[in-house]
């Protein structure tokens, strides 16, 4: 197995911004592929946009593998950076927002459910998004993971998605 090299290789490479919120480390071999954004605006420093991990909630109650949206993003030494500014939201195919309960939790059932719905991703700093559906979100993640890649690129993520459509 090859080292990954992180955007963030340890804690103090992290922005000052959220060096000090960083309270939580795991284990490395625990799964978790994280999404930055490398716009140009960016002047050469990645923006962490969020990472995605395994959805356990959503395999007890269906026995199926997901992926979710995390607002923890893991350093190359472990370190769980927090991220208040994470832009990610569920819709359904008709374009409406999931409502989420008073602890931030997106309600995933009826027509939001996570194999129907779309995901909408995007960097605060400099606008670039990308919305995908559920399903090509989840098996381009099982294929990133597959290969052993631990970050993407939004623009990354979006070469991918095109590929699995088709383009």
């Amino acid at each position: 197995m090859t080292h990954w090299i992180y955007k963030i290789p340890r804690l103090m490479d992290a922005p000052e911004a959220l060096r000090g919120k960083s309270r939580y480390s795991e284990d490395m071999q625990l799964p978790r592929i994280g999404l930055y954004c490398e716009d140009e605006s960016h002047a050469g420093a990645p923006w962490l946009i969020c990472s995605f991990v395994p959805n356990y909630a959503h395999l007890e109650q269906s026995g199926d593998k997901r992926w979710t949206v995390s607002d923890k993003y893991r350093t190359g030494t472990g370190d769980l950076l927090h991220l208040s500014y994470v832009q990610q939201q569920l819709i359904s195919d008709d374009l409406e927002p999931a409502p989420q309960d008073a602890n931030g939790r997106l309600f995933t059932g009826e027509k939001w459910q996570q194999g129907y719905g779309r995901w909408n991703l995007g960097c605060k700093s400099c606008g670039n998004s990308l919305t995908m559906k559920s399903d090509s979100f989840q098996s381009a993640l099982f294929a990133l993971f597959s290969a052993g890649v631990m970050e993407i690129s939004i623009d990354g993520l979006r070469s991918m998605n095109d590929r699995l459509k088709g383009k």
